[in-house]
């Protein structure tokens, strides 16, 4: 990167004045900071090291990862010590408690926590929190073919070319091991292919399930609606008296998903089977022994007449009704990948993958016999400092983050034989749920958009712009977060808490890059401790009151309810609130 600033600030400085939009027609000047034709050149102190990059490719259950953290238990503590990087904070405490467990003093880097152990030699990040301006002996990047990624893709080609390591080991599926070798090339790394094959089988059944009563001890059940998965386990124990579900779906703090894993995991604990989203495809250790598709339909939004020509023709009709499209192959292939894993009771028979419906298992059976798409671009984002260099050569100091971003992607000279920007969309997001009269500087509202926030969740996005607007003002800001006093008794108000679970941790983000403007981590941490247990004593009560209306999806209710349109319009109020302009308290 200070090679790449040398050479832009080397340059005159030539601030724009033209009437005419920066997007539409860019001057070949603003091209001098926005140079992404060599981002190795980014990470000069890696650029000096004599590196060794190891791919352990594979599916999943194949061994690989294992490997790779034996490796890194290898370490020496001398010559660096060794660093994890993988993309989710439960992976990351995962290995830090490995290693921990396994003698190696392990500390742990996430974007909202920090423990720090004494004399740790070890340290086990999020790909984004990984540092690369120090010296390791061995660092392991996990899930590396997610370098492709539209949205994070960027923090594993930071990972890939940044880590001053003498030994890189990559993990993930084969997917993206001609690109990482062709990166190699590039900065003279020696570069390594280990494949994996499956450790045990994995078998698809003949016959669709045909009711819950077929349902057995070890079955993950996989659904892509929250209050479907409330449902299911409903109607599982129902009909099954002696059995009992947890539950693992992505709004579920961390925390409780893996409390859920453990007590599926754990054969004295009395719950037998797994009802969950495609949360359990990544970042879960499960001893499952089949895995059950309830449906392989997820929401989609609107889908336009090409977005619809992608969609398999058994199903494009439905798409075309409901707004529901069967996931990708890749991610059924991850889902069903996680039954019969090693080293439990079902890894001698192997794993097993169904569905509940005959044209689902169809799907399911061409997802997993199709070939994976190799992966041929890796994502980049320019880093706040060259943004920073951009923008003073754009000379319009008004000119907002969004407009910015959209004016280097489209000025920026970038190989694209091996490279994509990536993450503009997501900016870009932010930014339009961000009240205008927020005034941030550059490299404060860029953390702002890369913070942990569901934008389709309107109370944190109300409790985002609250934070900004304290950041901006140069105040100071407490989490604002009221908890009911008893667990919920109602699955919508399960949500809700859900939902403040996720702004405390978006406050903890925010108060470990600005402790002066968000200064109480230490009530927040207390409040999310709380919020952890009401939510664990709610998924406990067979009394949870789901909504009223069974069997009905989310997403299909919001379609029915776009697709009705004026018969359901409501009288009109004298003024629309905003969701940045709702109650920061709630």
């Amino acid at each position: 990167m200070l090679l790449l600033m040398r050479r832009a600030v080397a340059r005159p400085l030539r601030f724009a004045r033209a009437q005419s939009s920066v997007i539409a027609s860019p001057h070949v000047e603003w091209r001098s900071a926005a140079d992404l034709r060599a981002p190795e050149e980014w990470y000069p102190k890696a650029r000096l090291s004599r590196r060794r990059v190891i791919y352990h490719g594979g599916p999943t259950n194949s061994g690989k990862t294992y490997h790779a953290l034996e490796a890194l238990k290898r370490a020496d503590a001398d010559g660096g010590g060794g660093v994890y990087a993988g993309p989710l904070r439960l992976l990351a405490l995962e290995v830090y408690e490995r290693l921990n467990a396994a003698g190696c003093y392990c500390s742990l880097f996430t974007g909202q926590e920090r423990r720090e152990v004494p004399f740790a030699t070890h340290a086990s990040c999020t790909i984004e929190m990984v540092p690369v301006g120090r010296r390791w002996d061995v660092a392991v990047v996990d899930e590396i073919q997610m370098i492709g990624s539209p949205d994070r893709g960027h923090a594993w080609t930071r990972a890939l070319h940044g880590l001053d390591a003498r030994e890189i080991h990559v993990c993930g599926a084969l997917d993206a091991a001609a690109l990482v070798e062709r990166l190699c090339g590039i900065t003279g790394d020696a570069f390594e292919l280990k494949e994996y094959e499956r450790l045990t089988p994995l078998t698809t059944e003949r016959a669709h399930l045909d009711g819950w009563t077929g349902v057995k001890k070890g079955d993950c059940v996989v659904t892509f609606s929250r209050d479907d998965i409330h449902r299911v386990r409903r109607e599982i124990e129902t009909a099954n008296e002696d059995m009992k579900c947890c539950v693992v779906y992505g709004q579920l703090p961390p925390e409780t998903r893996a409390q859920q894993a453990r007590l599926f995991n754990d054969e004295a604990s009395g719950y037998d089977v797994l009802v969950a989203s495609d949360a359990v495809g990544m970042g879960l250790n499960l001893n499952i022994g089949r895995v059950l598709f309830r449906q392989i339909l997820k929401y989609s939004g609107e889908l336009s007449d090409e977005d619809l020509d992608g969609v398999d023709e058994a199903y494009r009709e439905d798409s075309r009704k409901t707004r529901l499209s069967p996931v990708e192959h890749q991610l059924v292939k991850q889902i069903a990948g996680r039954a019969g894993r090693m080293a439990t009771a079902f890894s001698s028979g192997g794993g097993g993958v169904t569905a509940m419906d005959a044209r689902d298992l169809s799907y399911v059976r061409a997802a997993l016999a199709a070939p994976n798409d190799a992966v041929s671009r890796a994502g980049l984002f320019p880093p706040a400092e060259i943004l920073a260099l951009f923008a003073a050569e754009l000379g319009d100091a008004d000119m907002g983050l969004g407009d910015v971003v959209a004016a280097f992607v489209e000025a920026c000279d970038i190989d694209e034989s091996l490279y994509y920007v990536c993450g503009q969309d997501e900016v870009a997001k932010v930014v339009k749920k961000l009240d205008d009269d927020i005034r941030l500087d550059l490299a404060d509202m860029l953390l702002f958009c890369t913070a942990p926030c569901n934008l389709n969740d309107r109370f944190a996005v109300s409790m985002l712009n609250a934070y900004a607007r304290a950041r901006a003002g140069g105040g100071r800001c407490g989490p604002n977060v009221r908890l009911p006093k008893g667990r919920p008794s109602k699955l919508s108000d399960l949500h809700d808490l859900c939902s403040k679970h996720n702004v405390l941790d978006l406050y903890l983000w925010l108060a470990f890059r600005f402790p002066e403007t968000f200064p109480d981590s230490a009530a927040a941490t207390a409040q999310k401790q709380r919020c952890i247990a009401l939510i664990a004593a709610t998924l406990e009560s067979r009394t949870l009151e789901l909504p009223a209306k069974k069997g009905a999806d989310d997403a299909e209710k919001t379609a029915r309810t776009k697709k009705k349109g004026p018969a359901r319009k409501r009288a009109p109020t004298s003024a629309k609130r905003r969701p940045g302009r709702a109650k920061p308290k709630r």
